[in-house]
């Protein structure tokens, strides 16, 4: 935005609002298809209901694998 907001026109608007929300979808849409192959994986690995400890462990090993 070059001008002052009175003065902004519909195509500096149109500019803004595409950056800022399709930056979010896309980051969102990144992230969302990560998580869904983490937690198919964590589904896997899962061998019972008390099991909290590793799969804790192998959720941080799959994110930390994944940065």
């Amino acid at each position: 935005m070059t001008a002052p907001t009175a003065q902004t026109t519909i195509e500096d608007w149109e500019r803004i609002i595409n950056v800022n929300l399709w930056g979010y979808i896309y980051t969102i849409n990144a992230v969302m298809v990560f998580f869904q192959d983490v937690v198919q994986e964590l589904l896997r690995f899962s061998t019972g209901k008390n099991d909290y400890y590793r799969l804790g462990m192998r959720a941080a090993s799959l994110i930390q694998s994944a940065l």
